[in-house]
């Protein structure tokens, strides 16, 4: 190792703070006791350094919830939007519903009228028609019965 690398590493090893301590004790001022102020302002400014670190760090996380307080506004924004449209579109289906409710029971009510007026009169009719139907299919059988039997020549 050369001189200058041995200087170098000497003074890389002294410490500044000591040789101001040293500096100002070796002043003889017995008012203004001189260390004592020098760690005094080091506080002040280590912790005016560490109060500016705080502060810068909750800037940025203040920063960071306001981000993340916007993105859920929209999201809800969002929401909000899609179910007052949901309650739209049902407050439009629900009075069509009524409207097709409101048809349907008017159909009803036609067509039972029209069923409903006539229906002992046409059970009347009906029983009348068929009783003189079977009794005309009787006797046909009874006069064409042995006729067909010799046609088909069944039970001879």
């Amino acid at each position: 190792m050369g001189k200058k690398e041995k200087r170098s590493s000497v003074i890389s090893r002294i410490d500044p703070d000591k040789v101001v301590r040293l500096f100002l004790r070796s002043l003889t001022l017995s008012i203004i006791p001189g260390p004592e102020l020098y760690d005094i302002l080091k506080d002040i400014q280590s912790s005016r350094t560490d109060i500016g670190m705080k502060v810068k760090h909750v800037a940025e996380s203040l920063t960071e919830a306001s981000k993340v307080l916007n993105d859920l506004q929209n999201d809800l924004s969002n929401k909000v939007n899609a179910v007052n449209k949901l309650r739209e579109d049902y407050e439009k289906y629900e009075q069509l519903a009524k409207v097709e409710e409101l048809k349907a029971q008017a159909i009803i009510k036609q067509l039972d009228e029209a069923l409903g007026k006539n229906k002992p009169k046409e059970r009347w009719i009906a029983l009348g028609i068929n009783l003189v139907a079977g009794i005309f299919v009787f006797i046909l059988g009874i006069v064409f019965g042995p006729w067909i039997k010799i046609w088909l020549n069944i039970g001879m």
